[in-house]
């Protein structure tokens, strides 16, 4: 006797209700996953305006509200405007055989949100680097793995990781054009952030006892500016291209920092 037949009848209206809702919250979810998924490649791959935004509403994927579902249907609604935007990868002919950029100097921008991750108290780090040829090469935006004790702690650990980043990159342009490579009495990479406590640590010879817990993060980026490896400066909020990876912007701001981005 095939006792499956019938067998939903058997169970009363409140477990049928129960069933249908878990049904829906399960395919919800998964939607919302779905949607998350495809910004979130957009982020890495094309769209660093969204690189902070997308990874941030991926964080309720397995949690979801309606908060999270808005936000999501917001940023879909960004792109469908924007779909246009592109990343300008170079400033002309004219400008890329240019006796300046065959020099090929990397401009490297980073940036911090000291404690901006409120579950665990954790600060995340972001950078932008634009390439000789005037157009953003790189990018990234992520939470840190330890805690930082200070801001400049949080701006040493995210400087260290775009430093090799940026050093990496360098040495892989260098290797793809070397006959175009031509090598300067300046450093090849200027790396800056807005920091000032930092950049005075990495400047000052003197022992600092409020960044000696900092560890090797310190003093390998002190050694890379001592060599001329790396150039480290200081440069105001207002002109920190990274700025819109670490934090969300008014309408004002964020429309200047996908121009400094190079999306038109």
């Amino acid at each position: 006797m095939d006792h499956s037949k019938g067998c939903s009848t058997l169970l009363d209206p409140k477990t049928k209700l129960h069933l249908r809702t878990e049904v829906e919250e399960s395919t919800e979810i998964q939607t919302y996953q779905e949607a998350v998924g495809s910004l979130t490649y957009a982020a890495i791959m094309t769209r660093p305006d969204i690189a902070y935004t997308a990874p941030l509403v991926g964080h309720f994927a397995a949690n979801l509200s309606t908060l999270p579902w808005q936000a999501v249907k917001r940023i879909l609604q960004y792109v469908q405007v924007t779909k246009g935007y592109h990343l300008l990868l170079g400033a002309g002919k004219e400008a890329i055989f240019s006796e300046q950029l065959t020099i090929q100097v990397l401009k490297v921008y980073t940036d911090a949100d000291f404690t901006g991750e409120m579950d665990d108290i954790k600060s995340s780090s972001s950078f932008v680097i634009i390439g000789p040829y005037r157009g953003t090469v790189n990018w990234r935006s992520r939470t840190q793995h330890s805690v930082a004790k200070s801001t400049a702690d949080a701006v040493f650990n995210c400087t260290t990781l775009v430093a090799e980043e940026g050093i990496w990159l360098q040495k892989f342009q260098t290797e793809l054009s070397p006959a175009n490579y031509k090598k300067s009495k300046y450093s090849n990479i200027k790396l800056y952030n807005d920091n000032q406590a930092c950049i005075t640590g990495l400047t000052n010879s003197k022992f600092c006892a409020s960044t000696r817990h900092a560890g090797v993060h310190h003093f390998w980026l002190k050694e890379i500016k001592k060599t001329g490896e790396v150039e480290i400066g200081y440069l105001t909020m207002h002109k920190m291209v990274a700025d819109g990876l670490t934090k969300a912007l008014d309408k004002r701001k964020h429309e200047l920092f996908v121009t400094m981005l190079g999306m038109y």
